[in-house]
């Protein structure tokens, strides 16, 4: 069930902009879905930490946001790479939570 996000629910306070402690949000979705914008709405309201996987992956394999992984004939999409990113994601996640910040990590689903 998707949550009634509008401009009435982000200008009301609520106890997570108050609360201290640290929280996660996994956002998923298929490509064009909404995911970033969402992503980035909750960022910067809640000033939470935003990872995302295409950035994360393309980090890890050496490739600026813009460059191609097929152009640099690279394959950062087979289950090892999906490993990789995951078990890279997580460990961001988790050094951020302890570290006090929130976070929002975005995923696309094929």
């Amino acid at each position: 069930m998707p949550l009634p996000i509008g401009k009435k629910w982000l200008d009301e306070p609520t106890e997570l902009t108050q609360s201290s402690t640290p929280f996660l949000v996994i956002m998923m979705g298929l490509s064009g879905s909404g995911k970033s914008t969402a992503s980035g709405m909750i960022s910067h309201e809640f000033q939470a930490a935003w990872v995302c996987a295409d950035a994360v992956r393309k980090r890890l394999y050496g490739l600026r946001p813009e460059q191609s992984s097929k152009a640099a004939g690279l394959n950062i999409y087979s289950p090892a790479a999906n490993k990789k990113i995951f078990t890279q994601m997580d460990s961001l996640a988790h050094t951020l939570l302890e570290s006090g910040y929130s976070v929002i990590l975005q995923f696309c689903v094929p």
